[in-house]
């Protein structure tokens, strides 16, 4: 059974093949189309006074051996707020710790406001996951 990525690509290419110039004729997207790369992105809902409000939760994620580049998360917050209309966004990171499982930091949430002055990150909370049983690979 295929994946829905495979399925999706399947029919974009049935929608969008040129059978007289055998090429697509249409180009779907490509990689001048992605100026931010962002590992995961998730619709999340946060309890506020005033009952809730949707939040994008962004996630960079790195090999055990490569550092969290924090301009790297500043400008994938900044791209979610110039492609979604949401007020906040919570940057996280994830972090392969070898034979363990993952380091995963949350950073506070910025607010749309402010996303145009961000220059640093506060980390709002951290912890180490362990995966039982073991994951090879990680």
């Amino acid at each position: 059974m295929p994946s829905d990525k495979t399925t999706v690509i399947e029919h974009l290419f049935w929608k969008y093949w040129d059978e007289a110039s055998q090429s697509l004729s249409k180009t779907v997207m490509s990689l001048d189309d992605v100026a931010v790369a962002i590992d995961g992105l998730f619709l999340g809902v946060m309890a506020t006074e005033n009952g809730s409000e949707q939040v994008i939760v962004t996630c960079e994620a790195k090999h055990y051996k490569d550092p969290f580049i924090p301009q790297q998360i500043i400008n994938q917050v900044q791209a979610a707020f110039g492609s979604t209309d949401v007020s906040t966004v919570i940057p996280i990171g994830m972090k392969a710790i070898k034979n363990v499982g993952f380091y995963v930091t949350e950073f506070q949430a910025v607010r749309r406001e402010n996303s145009d002055a961000l220059v640093e990150l506060t980390r709002a909370s951290h912890g180490i996951y362990e995966l039982h049983p073991p994951v090879r690979g990680i």
